[in-house]
């Protein structure tokens, strides 16, 4: 058995081998500072903050760079991800302080944009009085019968209707809510890249709706999007680019997968996506002490941006950069890692419940390779290395877990599914007394996550469920007659997950 099997296996098969939040350690230094001072002043998860980091990276690169796989494919640089996060978590702090200098170059792009667009509109004035110059010329050899001189004017027409002024596009490296036709009409107008990033995630639904799934799915794929019309003129959109990170509340996940009679599943949008559920840090926080990062954090990382975003827009997107490409020792590290994940999907697999996911995760794992090796070298990026590739396998197989514990056995009961995120969040908060571990009842209403199971009408039946299936025992463990929550003892560590 591979080391990669074996880790992955003891992930799947107990809970709690799972770690909290993607590793933190395994990141080019500047990266890890930030996560580390955005972690402590913000105090948001960690899992929350990677994957803003992850996807303000995938807007820096998206534009102009593909990545061939070694099995010949070739990607665009684009993540989606969904983060399942309450109110309170601190999405919105989170958002602002990552997200800074994609939006400080936006603001830059726009000032210099206004001056594009006056000289774009001067120079159109300017074509239009030199057309009508000599469409009176024309007429009036027409009018007047002086054929010697059309042949001459005619050359001139046509010099002059191919000089016409072509609009600049615009850019606008986020969107906040669009609908389908929306959606295709902003690539149409703007140059194609994009990102749909919202730390109040309900708002941007309208962009998820049936209707624009497809387009989606397409546009992290690359392929052209085309659009039909009756009433105007059909156009293609070659090359579309789009980062996607959507932090929802859970609730409000649940319902959107509802509505959509869950076509996020059924079409593979969830399956492109890297999907976290983090631990709440609210009732944990405590005050900053002042943290100041050893290698560089967030000052340096802005600059890193800015430097990669200036790459990727001093040139126009039409002109190609040839695909990044793995070095003979990444090669041989994703394929083993690829050739893992196709065994473990089989039927009757570890990953059979979660195949259209982990179809997807080798391709995720390049397109994450390729982005570290962009932020280690923006300026000429380097062949892929292992080192990229095997940080790329850690990051993603996090994001493979955390689907597989919410996604993978769905077909269970719902209180079956809240007694275990019940279980999970009381393992977590249990003091020992010597006996055993124990959680005072009254806890749960207060500050049970995720939030819907502070619910009595949610935690109550949970908590029974695992009183009768032996996880838990209630007792007055003291003379004030409180209840407290016994947690049975595990005696395997490597037993299979609670339900």
């Amino acid at each position: 058995m591979s080391n990669f099997s074996a880790d992955l296996l003891q992930k799947l098969n107990n809970r709690e081998a799972h770690a909290e939040h993607p590793p933190t350690d395994k990141y080019h230094h500047v990266i890890q500072g930030t996560i580390n001072e955005v972690s402590e002043r913000i105090q948001s998860p960690i899992a929350l903050i990677t994957s803003s980091i992850l996807s303000v990276l995938s807007i820096a690169c998206q534009a102009r760079r593909t990545v061939i796989h070694p099995s010949g494919q070739i990607s665009p640089l684009s993540l989606y991800f969904f983060t399942l996060a309450a109110s309170g978590e601190r999405k919105t702090a989170t958002d602002a302080l990552l997200m800074k200098p994609v939006r400080e170059f936006q603001r830059r792009f726009d000032l210099e944009f206004q001056e594009k667009i006056k000289k774009y509109k001067a120079d159109l004035h300017f074509w239009n009085q030199q057309k009508r110059v000599l469409e009176k010329k024309i007429d009036r050899c027409l009018r007047d019968e002086q054929t010697e001189n059309l042949e001459a004017l005619r050359y001139d027409q046509e010099k002059i209707l191919g000089s016409e002024p072509v609009e600049p596009k615009g850019l606008k490296l986020q969107i906040d809510n669009t609908t389908s036709a929306a959606f295709l009409r902003f690539f149409d107008k703007y140059q194609p890249t994009t990102s749909i990033i919202s730390d109040e995630g309900a708002s941007a639904l309208a962009s998820f709706t049936t209707a624009n799934v497809g387009n989606l799915n397409n546009s992290w794929n690359g392929k052209a999007l085309s659009v039909e019309r009756t009433s105007s003129e059909s156009f293609t959109i070659d090359n579309p680019r789009l980062t996607v990170h959507l932090m929802l509340q859970p609730e409000i996940f649940l319902r959107a997968l509802k509505k959509e009679n869950n076509i996020w599943e059924e079409s593979g949008l969830l399956a492109r996506s890297l999907f976290s559920f983090p631990q709440s840090k609210i009732g944990t926080r405590k005050p900053p002490s002042g943290y100041e990062s050893v290698y560089g954090g967030l000052e340096v990382f802005e600059a890193e941006v800015e430097k990669m975003l200036n790459i990727s827009y001093s040139r126009p997107l039409s002109e190609p950069i040839l695909p990044m490409r793995f070095s003979a020792e990444a090669v041989k590290v994703w394929n083993e890692y690829s050739t893992l994940i196709e065994n473990f999907m089989i039927r009757g697999g570890p990953l059979e419940s979660i195949r259209a996911m982990a179809s997807k995760i080798s391709e995720n794992i390049a397109r994450v390779a390729a982005i570290f090796e962009c932020f280690n070298h923006p300026i000429a990026p380097q062949k892929i290395t292992r080192e990229s590739v095997m940080c790329a396998i850690d990051v993603c197989q996090w994001y493979l877990v955390e689907h597989y514990f919410y996604f993978g056995r769905r077909e269970i009961a719902p209180i079956e599914k809240n007694a275990e995120l019940l279980l999970h969040w009381l393992n977590k908060k249990a003091i020992w007394n010597s006996f055993a571990s124990i959680v005072p009842k009254r806890l749960i209403a207060k500050n049970a996550t995720p939030h819907f199971l502070r619910r009595s009408n949610v935690w109550q039946p949970a908590l029974d469920y695992l009183e009768h299936v032996g996880k838990v025992r209630l007792e007055y463990p003291v003379p004030s007659g409180e209840e407290w929550i016994v947690l049975m003892p595990v005696h395997d560590p490597q037993q299979q997950p609670l339900l």
